[in-house]
């Protein structure tokens, strides 16, 4: 804290964060209007925000800027069950065989174009990121 005047400083913009325009992030205390994702300029909360070397991030710009590389959130990958590719010569009796594995219906659980997380059902809108479902 300054010897003179002034108080905490914001840690985007550098000015005085008085206590009325306080919000609490990464490395102290935030101008509500600072405390915002970098990337995307989605205002963020305690709930919100992911924090990356002293920066704040919505979590789905942190996770597509620093999460893990290769398959990303949202996307899925189909596989079919060994049995149903083991054996090279496919016979019309093994197509039954085929229809019992587990498909996939469309009452399953459903996920957010926005961020890729998980939707609660019924919901109209994504718990993390807002969007409308």
């Amino acid at each position: 804290m300054p010897q003179f005047g002034g108080g905490v400083k914001c840690p985007r913009c550098k000015k005085t964060v008085y206590a009325a325009e306080k919000k609490i992030g990464p490395g102290g205390d935030w101008h509500a209007r600072c405390l915002v994702c970098p990337d995307c300029n989605k205002s963020l909360d305690s709930t919100t925000l992911a924090e990356h070397q002293g920066e704040a991030y919505c979590r789905a710009c942190h996770a597509s800027r620093f999460g893990p590389k290769g398959l990303r959130q949202g996307t899925t990958m189909h596989t079919e069950p060994i049995s149903a590719v083991s054996s090279s010569s496919a016979s019309p009796a093994s197509a039954p065989a085929r229809a019992s594995a587990p498909a996939v219906s469309s009452s399953g659980p459903k996920f957010c174009s926005g961020c890729g997380n998980k939707l609660i059902a019924g919901a109209k809108f994504c718990p993390d990121c807002g969007n409308r479902v």
